[in-house]
């Protein structure tokens, strides 16, 4: 545990002194990228061309790295955000032909307005953490705790029967995890659940698997037993998820977990995936890694912030040369994980 302690503290150390330059030029180059409106959207992907789901996600990359919250860029995307909001507390349904990520996007929304603090969006906040509670896997939506997908929360697709989870893994789970705490609405049976989800996930060797059930999802593929591997990024998540639970340092998933990173994480590759020349998830996730790897594993994040500028582009923007379903060719979406990574403490 000594030791554990020391390389935690050492990550950090080291992280601080790998920010400076990089960090400065992706903020003005995202800064620079701002709509009249207020907000951000995507010049590559119709399906987050609205800005809905980006906006929220970079003003949430802008204040981890200590852009103030009465800066002019935060309060015009602020503005945009409130006005994003639906009837039903929800953030993502604006376009009728296209679901902009609606778990994601109020997810997001709720941590930037909670940490910029303003009393008069607590009933926002209330709100789409009333929705958000309602996504999750539970009873009320058909699900028995026996249920794979029970505890998960997934893209917030409207219109699916009982029982039906849709698209559901680790990544939308974490981060609705994270808004419920931050929204103070983490209650007992929204901890029960996630906490059987996370069991279901968890591997013998501490690892994570990505979906319970979505089988393109789970990148590492699956064991001699069948079951889903686990890897880096979702381990990751997996850890981010149970510090949202407010579990303690001691808990045995999470030190479980943590020292699988410390066995299996690495900066510059996706630890327990194989190399395969035709699903490249090294390059196609690298930002998204980098992103939840440096939040989760202190140790790394000196790694992770060598590795990022190394591969800034002389605008001050990231973007991956690999056009796939996850998107990093966009550089708004690229450049904002990349600075989450470099801000994260």
């Amino acid at each position: 545990m000594k030791a554990l302690r020391a390389a935690l503290l050492l990550g950090v150390a080291l992280a601080a002194c790998a920010r400076g330059e990089a960090t400065d030029r992706a903020v003005g180059w995202l800064r620079a990228q701002q709509r009249p409106d207020g907000g951000f959207g995507s010049a590559h992907y119709a399906v987050l061309r609205s800005g809905q789901a980006m906006t929220p996600f970079v003003l949430h990359a802008l204040l981890t790295n200590g852009v103030p919250r009465d800066d002019d860029t935060i309060a015009r995307g602020l503005a945009f955000v409130r006005r994003s909001i639906g009837a039903d507390g929800a953030i993502g349904y604006a376009d009728p032909d296209l679901l902009e990520y609606p778990v994601y996007a109020t997810s997001l929304a709720i941590l930037v307005l909670a940490r910029c603090g303003d009393p008069a969006d607590r009933p926002r906040i209330d709100a789409m953490a009333d929705w958000l509670v309602r996504q999750q896997c539970g009873e009320a939506r058909g699900f028995a705790p026996n249920d794979a997908a029970f505890g998960a929360f997934g893209f917030g697709a409207r219109g699916l029967p009982p029982g039906a989870p849709g698209h559901v893994d680790l990544t939308h789970t974490r981060f609705a995890l994270q808004a419920l705490a931050a929204a103070d609405r983490l209650d007992d049976v929204v901890r029960n659940r996630a906490s059987a989800l996370l069991g279901n996930l968890q591997r013998d060797d501490g690892g994570f698997a990505f979906s319970p059930i979505v089988d393109a999802a789970n990148k590492a593929g699956r064991d001699a037993n069948g079951r889903f591997r686990a890897y880096a990024t979702a381990t990751a998540d997996g850890v981010l998820a149970l510090r949202a639970l407010g579990v303690p340092a001691s808990d045995a998933r999470l030190t479980a977990a943590l020292g699988w990173l410390a066995r299996n994480a690495r900066a510059d590759r996706i630890g327990g995936i194989d190399k395969n020349p035709s699903e490249p998830w090294h390059d196609a996730l690298r930002y998204y890694h980098a992103m939840v790897l440096a939040e989760a594993w202190p140790p790394l994040r000196s790694g992770v912030a060598t590795m990022l500028r190394a591969r800034q582009r002389g605008d001050g923007s990231f973007r991956s040369d690999l056009v796939s379903a996850m998107k990093e060719d966009d550089p708004l979406l690229a450049t904002a994980l990349a600075l989450h990574a470099l801000g994260t403490r």
